[in-house]
């Protein structure tokens, strides 16, 4: 009977003991909040690989990677002849400066807006004196005015006439520089992506076609595990806008795998005893369940950017959510 009391006076002079209670009763139930599933067993492999494609034709004058290098992206990896194309960029690249030299008629036009100007208002004014003196000026000299308001205005027409045609001819000669550019650069063959270079299928002097593969390359900063899972254990709903994937049972709301779930795969290290773990995140899961087995295969995405993971180990992938 006595107990109640003392316990109330501990919480009274100690008020931080409830508050620690709480905290913990709060973890504790977190904690078994969290579901965990572990793949033994699961195959690490390469995500699809890149082929590299001629895009020119021509012989391939030369290769400037070997089978097991590692490229980063625009590293050159080789070449297609590329004489004939140097020669139509420089070219064009001539024709294009005569364009812009020629497109430079700003003073010829506003000479002419000049001229056109002066000879309006010589026009006026006699115009103006034969109305009011009707003897000063004869007609046949207003007529003279007339005609070289005329031409002076037909050539301003023709100056600005020109300075389009050039301004166009300008912008043609670039764009046949720019197209002459892109072809050269179309003779160069560069890696698209990152990655190991695990096939080269042509040697230097041989004949390539646009579209022929000439080097195939294998990411490795980003590889793939390939694991089973009961069916019953996944949802095949997709994660919502904001990466939350919506619960398929209502009653007992996500005690399912799904995608975009947190994952970490652990195998052997070769440096130390400890094992290494990679992080990563399912990214897919098989709808068809394998009618022997009554599982499904899951895809799981884990980081290798320093290349420590190499396709064909195995090791156990741990999916928590």
């Amino acid at each position: 009977m006595q107990s109640l009391p003392i316990l109330s006076n501990i919480f009274l002079r100690r008020p931080i003991l409830p508050t620690l209670v709480l905290a913990l009763l709060i973890a504790m139930t977190g904690t078994a909040s969290c579901e965990v599933i572990e793949i033994p067993r699961a195959l690490v492999t390469s995500i699809n690989a890149t082929e590299v494609p001629a895009r020119e034709t021509g012989v391939l004058a030369e290769i400037t990677v070997r089978v097991g290098q590692m490229v980063k992206v625009g590293e050159p990896m080789a070449r297609i002849d590329d004489e004939e194309a140097k020669q139509n960029e420089a070219l064009a690249e001539v024709e294009m400066k005569i364009a812009i030299k020629q497109a430079q008629t700003a003073p010829l036009v506003a000479a002419a807006e000049a001229a056109a100007t002066v000879a309006a208002n010589n026009l006026q004014r006699a115009e103006e004196a034969l109305a009011q003196f009707n003897r000063s000026l004869s007609l046949s000299e207003v007529d003279d005015y007339r005609l070289k308001n005329t031409d002076a205005q037909t050539l301003l027409w023709q100056r600005k006439h020109e300075n389009e045609i050039a301004q166009l001819t300008q912008q043609f000669q670039t764009q046949k520089w720019n197209q002459a550019r892109s072809r050269t650069k179309r003779h160069h063959i560069t890696a698209p992506i990152s990655g190991m270079v695990n096939e080269v299928y042509h040697d230097p002097g041989e004949w390539v076609i646009p579209g022929q593969s000439v080097v195939r390359i294998q990411p490795l900063d980003q590889l793939r595990c390939v694991g089973f899972v009961p069916a019953d254990q996944v949802s095949l709903q997709r994660p919502t806008a904001n990466g939350a994937t919506p619960a398929v049972d209502r009653e007992n709301p996500r005690k399912r795998m799904a995608v975009g779930d947190a994952a970490t795969l652990t195998v052997p290290s070769e440096r130390s005893d400890a094992d290494d773990e990679f992080p990563g995140r399912v990214t897919f899961i098989d709808p068809e369940i394998e009618p022997e087995s009554g599982q499904v295969k899951i895809w799981v995405d884990v980081d290798n950017q320093d290349l420590r993971l190499r396709p064909g180990t195995r090791g156990t992938l741990t999916v928590r959510w």
